[in-house]
């Protein structure tokens, strides 16, 4: 699979946010006062990355059926800011039609997160 660039904006977390009921200051403007600025950006949720590995899914593989979803979040993604996400699909069981998708989201190839769904493929 070709790299993806991608890039959160502070709208699509404030819609992501309200849909999910997540009001922790992490995704506010209040985060430079939780860590003492350690963070100058708002971060992004994490279930928000793993929504973009599921795009992946959905525009390749209609109607897969997740079984399980690794994630690894070594680093922080902010938002603004431009990554690449590197996904690759291999199959684990022809027989089952189980698949894996394991995806890279890196900075400056520096990775920030490693994320791993197990599906089903109709």
């Amino acid at each position: 699979m070709k790299n993806r660039i991608f890039r959160v904006t502070k709208k699509d977390i404030d819609l992501f946010c309200k849909l999910t009921v997540d009001n922790n200051s992490l995704h506010t403007n209040k985060v430079k006062d939780l860590y003492q600025g350690k963070f100058k950006k708002i971060l992004v949720p994490g279930i928000l990355i793993i929504s973009k590995i599921n795009q992946i899914l959905s525009q390749n593989y209609n109607g897969a059926l997740i079984v399980d979803i690794i994630s690894n979040f070594k680093r922080p993604v902010f938002v603004n800011e431009s990554y690449v996400q590197k996904s690759k699909i291999t199959i684990i069981n022809k027989k089952n039609n189980l698949y894996e998708l394991k995806s890279v989201i890196s900075k400056n190839r520096d990775i920030l997160s490693v994320i791993t769904v197990n599906f089903i493929k109709p």
